[in-house]
């Protein structure tokens, strides 16, 4: 467009000095002096117009240059002829004067592959065809093998008349909302997992506990009964001491095999003594049921958890020690709970088999996958976490953090009292 305003002003000038050169043959005085102040009055029109333009041209390539997108232009046979420092940037180049060297007239699906290059999709080929808008999303292959996801805006950049000469390219980076759609999309999967997943283990632990009854307490029952009809109906009761021995043996057991259930289901022990002694009482039972040796230490000394954390920390442990006995074929196992300033770790670690963590938490096919996720999920509603360190053959630490107050409850309880 300067070039355009320097040659305007040569053809004035000629024309005026033309002008000038009859008028001065002819004697015209009059007009020789009009057309003087004409020349002059042009001149500065002109030499504003260029200022102007400069001006303009200045402002255009500052903003080309300290734009946050990436942005490229690009002739009709695909050179790029500029790129700014965001572009280079955001795809892998050093931003600076010798990598723009690098890529300016090189073509443009060369140094930014995709697939719609040289296809009816490319952005340049819809703005050389006639559009004088278009954008769309794409991705990019960069050099060393990664991607970037953008959406690109193409627009006419110099025309000559309703023919684009040239096309500006702008580049938004979408890569992380991408990344987050898919997480999003995975979690919802974890999510759809879970859900089904809940419904079956309800479905399993109600008929858990049903056999148990059944076979258990149920049974003994039915025994007991059957003793104490045929004692009613026996006259002769010769061996009475033995009879009744028998009952009591029987009653004994489907008290302890109760009992056993309520601890299962909901340990009194965590709400009449706490974190600490239910922990302990875990370890011990376990260790006693499947013969794997359990130590547990603590330095709590009396702190006070709030009662929704101490259940959260007690299943959470249960579950790990559960997993351990079932899938790690460890002879030893630690349990320690640590308290410190506002929050405390309930560390499990066995000397098992050990797993690849990484997988293990991506596998939801599987019951330890959606184990790992649901102790996750319950964890981070309490503001607290779950930390794996496993190596196959080497055994599993598992650190459950959660703080000593229950900020969920405390939320939850606030909105009650507001609605």
């Amino acid at each position: 467009m300067g070039k355009h305003f320097k040659t305007i002003a040569a053809i004035s000038a000629i024309v005026i000095l033309t002008l000038a050169c009859y008028a001065i043959h002819k004697n015209y005085s009059l007009l020789f002096v009009i057309l003087i102040a004409l020349m002059g009055g042009a001149g500065y029109q002109i030499r504003r117009m260029n200022i102007r333009f400069e001006a303009l041209n200045s402002e255009l390539n500052q903003i080309f240059n300290k734009s946050t997108n990436g942005m490229l232009i690009v002739d009709e046979d695909h050179n790029i002829l500029q790129a700014n420092y965001a572009m280079l940037k955001m795809t892998g180049y050093e931003p600076s004067g010798a990598s723009l060297s690098r890529i300016v007239g090189k073509k443009c699906y060369d140094i930014y592959p995709n697939i719609n290059c040289n296809s009816s999709s490319c952005p340049c080929k819809r703005i050389f065809d006639g559009e004088q808008f278009f954008e769309r999303d794409l991705t990019i292959s960069l050099k060393d093998g990664s991607q970037v996801h953008c959406i690109v805006a193409a627009s006419p950049f110099r025309k000559d008349g309703d023919r684009a000469m040239s096309v500006m390219l702008d580049y938004k980076d979408i890569t992380e909302r991408k990344e987050n759609e898919k997480k999003f999309a995975r979690y919802r999967t974890q999510l759809q997992t879970m859900a089904s997943e809940l419904s079956l283990t309800e479905e399993r632990e109600r008929r858990r506990l049903a056999t148990n009854l059944h076979d258990s307490v149920s049974q003994n029952l039915f025994i007991t009964k059957m003793k104490v009809g045929a004692l009613r109906k026996c006259e002769n009761l010769v061996n009475k001491d033995e009879a009744l021995s028998e009952i009591y043996g029987n009653i004994d057991k489907a008290l302890s095999e109760t009992r056993t259930l309520i601890f299962e289901i909901s340990p009194p022990i965590l709400y009449e003594l706490g974190l600490d002694s239910a922990l302990e009482w875990l370890c011990d039972t376990a260790g006693k049921k499947h013969e794997i040796k359990f130590s547990y230490s603590s330095d709590m000394q009396d702190r006070k958890v709030d009662i929704d954390v101490a259940i959260l920390i007690f299943q959470t442990a249960r579950e790990l020690i559960n997993n351990v006995i079932k899938h790690s074929r460890a002879t030893e196992v630690q349990v320690m709970l640590r308290a410190g300033k506002e929050y405390l770790r309930c560390v499990v670690e066995d000397n098992g088999s050990g797993f690849d963590v990484s997988t293990a938490q991506q596998d939801l096919g599987g019951n330890a996958g959606f184990g790992l996720f649901n102790i996750k999920e319950r964890l981070s509603y309490f503001e607290g976490n779950l930390l794996l360190e496993s190596e196959i053959g080497k055994g599993t630490k598992a650190t459950v953090i959660a703080p000593f107050k229950s900020y969920a409850r405390e939320y939850s309880e606030e909105k009650n009292n507001e609605n």
